[in-house]
C-alpha cells in the first residue's frame, strides 16, 4: 500500500473543519486551517500535500485569491475550491469526494 494522500482543508468555519476531518482522514491525512493565512503557513511547512480544498468565503481574502498565493509557492498540488456559495457541508464534501475518487486513480 502506498502512502496515504495529504489533504489541506481551508475554511473559516469551526464545524465545517471538524466535519471534514471526520469524513476524511480515515483514508486521507487530513491538515486543516481555519483562515487563509494559516494555510499558507501550513503550506510552507509541508512539502508533502497533495491536494488543498479550500471555502469560497473567508475573512483576509476568499478562496480564489488563496489559491493564487498558495500556487505561486507550491504549482504542482491540486487545488479545489468550492464554487457554489448555498451549498452545505454535506453537497461540499460530496463534491470533494468525487474529486479524490478521480486523484487516487492517479495517485501512485
Amino acid at each position: 500500500m502506498g502512502k496515504k494522500i495529504k489533504i489541506l482543508y481551508v475554511d473559516d468555519e469551526n464545524i465545517n473543519i471538524k466535519l471534514f476531518e471526520i469524513s476524511f482522514s480515515r483514508t486521507y491525512t487530513v491538515l486543516t486551517a481555519n483562515n487563509p493565512i494559516k494555510g499558507l503557513e501550513i503550506l510552507s511547512n509541508h512539502d508533502d500535500i497533495d491536494i488543498v480544498f479550500s471555502d469560497m468565503d473567508m475573512p483576509f481574502f476568499n478562496g480564489v485569491q488563496f489559491i493564487q498565493e498558495a500556487k505561486k509557492m507550491h504549482p504542482n498540488i491540486k487545488y479545489y475550491r468550492d464554487r457554489i456559495k448555498s451549498w452545505g457541508a454535506e453537497q461540499k464534501f460530496a463534491n470533494f469526494e468525487r474529486k479524490l475518487s478521480k486523484q487516487k486513480t492517479n495517485h501512485y
